[in-house]
């Protein structure tokens, strides 16, 4: 999880179900009250917003190139 692969737009849906299971987490140990666990799971929340802020700049990037690209061609 924590390996620094390349993120494209097609894993938002990854990325969100994994931002959904880490709070999910993050409510469980709460209710536990384990702190540990519950540091790990905001963890896991920060990294997977960080991934979605990625994805959604890499989505305006090639958005923008595709305009770009079509400006050009007329």
């Amino acid at each position: 999880m924590a390996s620094r692969r390349s993120l494209n737009p097609k894993d938002k849906p990854q990325v969100k179900a994994r931002l959904r299971k880490a709070r999910e987490r993050l409510a469980a140990a709460h209710e536990a009250k384990d702190k540990v666990k519950a540091r790990h799971a905001r963890r896991a929340i920060r990294l997977a917003k960080r991934d979605l802020r990625r994805i959604a700049r890499i989505a305006a990037a090639e958005a923008k190139a595709a305009a770009e690209a079509e400006q050009a061609e007329a």
